[in-house]
């Protein structure tokens, strides 16, 4: 689907289909802002756990945000991987499917690649790991 925002400086459109989010933490203003990561980072949402307006409070609470908007934003990612997945095995339920691709996060994040790394990246780095260990033995 595309959106088009209506921002000033801001024109174009952007396709929630392909497109990525990104979490982006203003600590001097004590607030997250989730943006669609289209040429420029557009806010297009702020996450605010605190329900007074002083800095200390937002300050307190900033992690916990920032967490949250990683989540969102990890979860947005990982979709049109899954509905792929889902495409090209359609036995495969949407459970298993989820599964498999937190699996291949956690090993993408212990082999120090990005969560966005691909399936074939992550057996080639658990591949080259592995044949390093072997040859130290």
């Amino acid at each position: 689907m595309e959106i088009s925002p209506r921002l000033d400086g801001v024109d174009g459109t952007f396709n929630t289909d392909t497109g990525q989010l990104k979490c982006v933490p203003y600590p001097k203003y004590a607030e997250v802002l989730l943006c669609f990561a289209e040429r420029a980072n557009i806010p297009f949402a702020r996450i605010k756990l605190h329900s007074e307006d002083r800095y200390q409070t937002a300050l307190a609470v900033l992690p916990d945000a920032v967490q949250l908007g990683d989540e969102i934003t990890k979860r947005w990612n990982e979709y049109p991987a899954l509905r792929e997945r889902e495409r090209r095995c359609p036995t495969m339920q949407e459970g298993e499917s989820r599964a498999l691709l937190r699996g291949l996060q956690e090993c993408a994040r212990l082999l120090g690649l990005g969560y966005e790394a691909s399936p074939a990246e992550v057996v080639d780095a658990l591949r080259e790991a592995l044949t390093h260990q072997v040859e130290k033995k």
